[in-house]
């Protein structure tokens, strides 16, 4: 579901009130910025995850974690599990770079790549609408709605996707980055031919960003979805992702 949160910029239509195309560019050339400005810094993070299927021993799970980088690749420290303290501090050393985590970090950036790929596939693969103008977080915000482009040639399963997806996004007029984007699927999405996992119409997304000290971050993810494993069994997800303590460092 984390792609359902890429959905802010599109083709204009031309009796828009505000230069949307200029808009489209300057959000996604942030996003993609954004990348490199979190990997600046560490972090706290609260994650709730819930399996929401017919699994009898399904899982619910809350984790609180402090976060630094090294070399672009997140580390890890987990401080509670479940609101139970682990023992760990954030003052604790991190642990150093071994083969393990090279290899999984080589993973993690080429990650980065297809996401920012992604990105650039929005600009291609929705239409989009000016509703109005209003104040989110204290700020002026561009309010927008977001449709599916329907002459878009997917390049992969995961941007076929996005004809399945419309929401509404809300852009800072000053600065044209994403304040806060609401996606739902609105109709049932196959993943890998429909062969294995069947997602329903009523997936949502919602991500939130905002200022903190002059640089721009992702404070809050949440998503939640439902759908069928092999045709039979229920399966779904409800995630929620909290940020905050943003501090400028990173790991040698």
């Amino acid at each position: 579901m984390f792609f359902l949160g890429i959905l802010m910029t599109f083709a204009a239509p031309p009796d828009s009130p505000i230069d949307v195309n200029a808009l489209a560019r300057d959000a996604v050339a942030h996003e993609t910025k954004m990348f490199d400005d979190v990997e600046k810094h560490c972090f706290t993070m609260r994650i709730f995850q819930e399996d929401t299927g017919d699994n009898p021993h399904r899982k619910q799970e809350t984790r609180l974690e402090h976060v630094c980088f090294r070399d672009g690749v997140p580390v890890y420290q987990r401080l509670e599990i479940n609101g139970k303290a682990t023992g760990a501090k954030p003052t604790d050393p991190f642990p150093p770079a071994d083969a393990e985590w090279r290899k999984r970090a080589e993973k993690i950036r080429e990650g980065h790549k297809t996401q920012i790929d992604i990105m650039q596939q929005c600009l291609k693969a929705f239409t989009f609408t000016f509703v109005n103008e209003t104040t989110f977080d204290g700020r002026t915000a561009i309010v927008i709605d977001i449709r599916p482009n329907p002459n878009y040639e997917a390049t992969s399963r995961t941007t076929e996707l996005m004809k399945s997806v419309s929401g509404r996004a809300w852009i800072d007029k000053e600065t044209h980055n994403v304040m806060r984007i609401e996606a739902k699927t609105f109709k049932d999405f196959a993943l890998w031919g429909g062969l294995a996992v069947r997602i329903k119409e009523g997936g949502t997304f919602e991500m939130r960003q905002k200022e903190f000290e002059g640089e721009w971050f992702p404070y809050f993810m949440e998503s939640r979805w439902e759908g069928k494993l092999a045709m039979v069994r229920h399966i779904g997800d409800h995630y929620r992702l909290e940020r905050y303590g943003f501090e400028q460092r990173t790991l040698p």
